[in-house]
């Protein structure tokens, strides 16, 4: 430990008019870029320029990558896409509250607080749902990752998760030990 302070960035705004304030999500682009998305704020460190650029604000939950200079945000007013060089938004999923999201081959998967999980395709932009009445343990969902052909959905009534390539199987898994214990850092 150094006792070194390499930089602060806070909620008041500095000589830049940059502030940062409430951090939900940091994301690393394929480009090597910081995405860093929260309350009120989507602003991008810029690596090749050593620079932060700042967007217009959204309320961001979840960052994430489309290919073609795209940017994905889980926002709690839906799922946009940010177009990195010209800073333009556009909406994929409106009126929803997004939690998280991930893109698998031209599909989007988002999870939703009540909706469940939606599924977009980006070719033909048709959207399905899934729900309890799908499988799901809950329609509230806060966070989505894919591994080994299947989506691992953390929702606030346990883990569920579905085969991509049937789209049909959900399966809710039985709760881990050590999941109704609570534990204590200090």
């Amino acid at each position: 430990r150094t006792g070194k302070v390499l930089e602060h960035h806070f909620h008041e705004k500095d000589e830049r008019n940059f502030s940062v304030g409430f951090v939900r999500d940091i994301y690393k682009d394929s480009q090597g870029n910081i995405w860093i998305g929260g309350k009120n704020n989507v602003i991008c460190f810029v690596k090749e320029e050593k620079a932060f650029r700042v967007y217009d604000p959204q309320p961001v939950n979840s960052v994430g990558e489309l290919p073609s200079c795209k940017m994905l945000l889980a926002c709690s007013n839906g799922l946009l896409s940010l177009d990195k060089n010209t800073g333009e938004y556009q909406y994929l999923l409106e009126n929803c509250f997004v939690q998280d999201v991930v893109h698998i081959d031209g599909e989007l998967w988002a999870g939703t607080s009540g909706e469940g999980l939606v599924r977009y395709d980006c070719k033909d932009r048709t959207v399905k749902k899934y729900t309890t009445e799908s499988g799901l343990s809950s329609n509230y969902i806060n966070s989505v990752i894919y591994e080994g052909g299947h989506l691992w959905i953390g929702t606030e009534d346990g883990l569920c998760r579905l085969a991509i390539k049937d789209k049909q199987e959900c399966s809710n898994l039985p709760a881990l030990p050590f999941m109704s214990y609570f534990f204590n850092v200090s």
